[in-house]
């Protein structure tokens, strides 16, 4: 059943939404990304430090101070940048997940589309759990409830992921063979306007994920370069001044934390775009099989180049590794965080 303007978003408040003009869109995103950038400095003073037991935190020199404070701003815009792109995605996501619902392209039941999202629900409740109860590292920074200020950012995209994963989820299932199917074996094989539409989907769910871990992955990198700017001693090949003591690094924040937190993400890209890429392939592929007329042989020399057509109509003579979504959620947190680790050598 193909989608309809006015089916294709799922509710009516979205569809009133839609109708706003476009200033309205550009006002509310410059409102909520300046609000965001003032809440994330709510009790910050840099004069005072941010007075932790730990030794971390400490007061800055007048001459780090400015210095610092252009670093400070620039993580609170990046990290601005990051909640405004994760709540536009969560919105999206909804929108995207009920729309995919109620057009019939993934035919679930309400129970099932709920267990597919308390699965990622769990899973996010599991890992802020660990994070809030492990305390974790904070770079020597001084700001006040440092780690409530980027936990906030973190938390935020891991909410925002919950409905993309619970559609990839859904599309993986639907791409199966029919037979193999958990819901919808009475639909038969996926005709070519359902693979379409599904590979929409799967664009649509690996474009947000790329989106998401670049813009996490550069709201860490801003955070070493304010790290840097307020302990510069910290930086590789830090020089001091003639004539003064060298201060000490009460912590560190190495680039290769960066990295790593890049080479992380791109694992888990690829956990997820392989199945759901080779999944989708899977059900092409037998649509393409099936479009051989019952009275015609397999290796019949016409359908072998209609069959050769269709497969690069459809582009399953490329490798699943070599696919251009496997490649940009594969390479995309590791461009990205490599830039991300030497954003301070870049600022200078």
């Amino acid at each position: 059943m193909e989608e309809t303007p006015s089916r294709a978003g799922g509710v009516g408040v979205s569809t009133r939404l839609l109708r706003l003009p476009a200033p309205a869109y550009s006002l509310a995103t410059l409102v909520l990304l300046v609000s965001t950038i003032v809440l994330l400095d709510l009790g910050t003073n840099l004069s005072a430090g941010a007075d932790t037991a730990s030794g971390l935190g400490a007061p800055l020199s007048d001459a780090d101070r400015e210095t610092f404070a252009v670093a400070w701003l620039t993580w609170r815009a990046v990290a601005a940048v990051a909640i405004v792109v994760f709540l536009f995605g969560l919105a999206a996501g909804v929108y995207s997940l009920v729309g995919a619902r109620r057009s019939g392209l993934v035919p679930v039941s309400g129970h099932r589309l709920a267990i597919y999202l308390v699965l990622p629900t769990g899973l996010v409740i599991a890992v802020a759990t660990m994070i809030i109860t492990g305390g974790g590292r904070n770079p020597d920074i001084p700001v006040p409830l440092l780690a409530h200020r980027t936990r906030t950012v973190l938390f935020t995209g891991l909410v925002a992921a919950i409905p993309w994963v619970a559609l990839s989820w859904l599309c993986q299932d639907r791409c199966r063979p029919y037979r193999l199917r958990p819901w919808g074996r009475d639909t038969g094989i996926l005709g070519f306007g359902e693979l379409t539409r599904l590979w929409q989907r799967i664009v649509a769910c690996l474009g947000a994920f790329a989106v998401a871990v670049a813009a996490a992955v550069l709201t860490a990198g801003a955070l070493r370069f304010a790290f840097l700017a307020a302990r510069p001693q910290c930086a590789p090949g830090y020089e001091p001044p003639a004539d003064t003591v060298p201060a000490g690094c009460v912590s560190d924040f190495p680039a290769i934390n960066v990295l790593l937190y890049g080479a992380a993400f791109a694992v888990v890209g690829l956990a997820i775009a392989v199945p759901l890429i080779a999944s989708w392939r899977s059900a092409a592929s037998e649509w393409v099989d099936d479009q051989r007329p019952s009275d015609v042989p397999e290796h019949d020399e016409t359908w072998t180049k209609e069959k050769d057509r269709l497969t690069v109509l459809l582009h399953l003579d490329t490798p699943v590794l070599r696919n251009p979504l496997t490649l940009l959620s594969v390479f995309t947190p590791l461009i990205t965080s490599v830039l991300a680790a030497f954003l301070p050598q870049l600022g200078g």
